[in-house]
């Protein structure tokens, strides 16, 4: 299994780190993706590699797709509030847009 999380900067440092130190333990191969490849910085200075920029992202390769939750996500350049549904909506078309997943 395979899969993939989608982060960006600021995002909530256990929100990343504590389901990544999961999936790794049961052997799930995991790839970190963000608007831009290189270190991503949590809300608490934790630093993330994040070795996929969004654009390079192959959605045929995964099998699970984990987006740590924060207030907001910065993808292509546009600032996503996820405490609205709409929102949320947007984020995920602006996700499935830039990687493929809508294929």
């Amino acid at each position: 299994m395979r899969s993939l999380i989608v982060s960006s900067d600021r995002f909530e440092d256990s929100e990343l780190s504590e389901p990544l130190q999961q999936l790794q333990t049961k052997g799930v191969e995991v790839d970190i993706a963000a608007p831009q490849q290189g270190p991503i910085i949590g809300k608490h200075e934790q630093r993330v590699g994040a070795g996929l920029a969004l654009s390079a992202v192959g959605a045929e390769y995964y099998d699970l797709l984990l987006l740590p939750g924060d207030e907001e996500v910065v993808v292509d350049g546009n600032l996503f509030t996820l405490g609205q549904a709409a929102d949320i909506r947007a984020f995920m078309r602006a996700i499935f847009g830039i990687t493929g997943l809508s294929r």
